[in-house]
């Protein structure tokens, strides 16, 4: 029983160590009388943290023939604990050239421009499918401290191959996804 005792302890202490890659073990206490006397390694790993909070879907309104080009932007809140951070944007349906496209209308594809600020700001440093944007300034506090600092613009131009102007009657959507990651 005392071997099958040893042997949980050091399992567990071993267990609890591997996944934060420490190799240390604790040490059992001896038979004694009146008191004995073990010790065990406490430790943790702490690293950088990230986050992307306050995001909302972005819809236009219907376009038709002579609106022109459209822009939609949101705010929101970007964390960084080491207060710098690299951002990439994904495109469901994106190309191999880092364009967006939005997928719909019968089969046709309807390109779209992805814009970013560090900042609540006009968005003017434009983003490439996969591409990492690198040195952006983050709050370090988790919730930015209630305030938004990022900016994110979509844009879709009525002229060119894949524009509104070209595109069939129909609806358009692509799954963007935004990654955060400290530098």
């Amino acid at each position: 029983m005392k071997a099958l005792k040893r042997l949980l302890t050091s399992s567990v202490a071993i267990a609890l160590m591997s996944n934060i890659n420490i190799a240390f073990a604790a040490n059992d206490a001896a038979l004694a009388v009146g008191s004995s006397q073990g010790d065990v390694t406490v430790s943790i790993d702490k690293g950088d943290t990230v986050a992307i909070t306050g995001l909302t879907d972005i819809t236009f309104a219907a376009w038709t023939a002579g609106d022109g080009n459209v822009r939609r932007d949101i705010n929101f809140c970007s964390h960084s604990s080491t207060s710098a951070y690299q951002i990439t944007a994904a495109g469901g349906n994106a190309a191999p050239s880092g364009d967006f496209y939005m997928e719909g209308g019968t089969g046709t594809s309807l390109e779209y421009s992805v814009y970013w600020a560090d900042a609540v700001a006009p968005a003017t440093d434009q983003l490439l499918d996969n591409t990492p944007l690198i040195t952006q300034a983050g709050a370090v506090a988790v919730d930015c401290g209630g305030v938004n600092n990022s900016t994110l613009e979509v844009r879709v131009n009525a002229a060119g191959g894949f524009g509104l102007t070209n595109a069939n009657v129909g609806s358009y959507t692509d799954l963007l996804t935004l990654t955060i990651e400290p530098e």
